[in-house]
């Protein structure tokens, strides 16, 4: 039954730091608090810990007289341990939230650069299409037919292509 307890309690320390304490101190800058807050839960367990201990205690040390050393000893080193375990908990759960702030940032940037080349397409376009009109009307003022009927043709076949494709990079023959 000390064991059960024992490990029920680990958890909930592991949790409680993890679920509640972290998200609510730790993320949002109150470093203070979070360590005020996650020092009296250890305290807490230890105190827990120490009162299950006392009522299921351990027939197999019965023969051993308790001594304050060895008391003090306990203590500190579950008190070690259990400060062991929320930092580990709390690095899990810090790493955890800078992965996935980083994959947001890489996402935003993703969004930025598709956005930013959509309207750099956007404005080349008609400036392309404005500057090809221009030269066919001066070719067709020139009164060669063929090669206006090819440049055009050309040009239809460009933004045919264009409209067509989602590529990003494109040959340039």
């Amino acid at each position: 039954r000390s064991w059960i307890g024992y490990f029920l309690m680990i958890d909930m320390l592991i949790y409680v730091n993890a679920y509640v304490l972290v998200p609510r101190f730790l993320l949002k800058g109150r470093f203070l608090r979070y360590l005020l807050s996650s020092t009296a839960l250890i305290l807490l367990c230890i105190i827990i810990l120490g009162t299950l201990q006392t009522l299921f205690e351990d027939t197999r040390f019965e023969s051993i007289p308790p001594s304050p050393s060895v008391m003090w000893l306990n203590i500190i080193s579950s008190t070690v341990s259990c400060g062991l375990l929320v930092a580990a908990s709390s690095a899990l759960v810090l790493f955890k939230h800078w992965i996935s702030n980083n994959q947001r940032i890489d996402e935003l940037e993703a969004a930025t650069l598709q956005s930013e080349l959509k309207f750099l397409k956007s404005q080349i376009n008609p400036h392309f299409l404005f500057n090809t009109l221009n030269m066919i009307g001066c070719m067709a003022k020139l009164e060669d037919p063929a090669t206006t009927e090819k440049m055009i043709y050309s040009m239809s076949n460009l933004f045919r292509y264009n409209l067509k494709t989602s590529e990003q990079f494109v040959a340039l023959n």
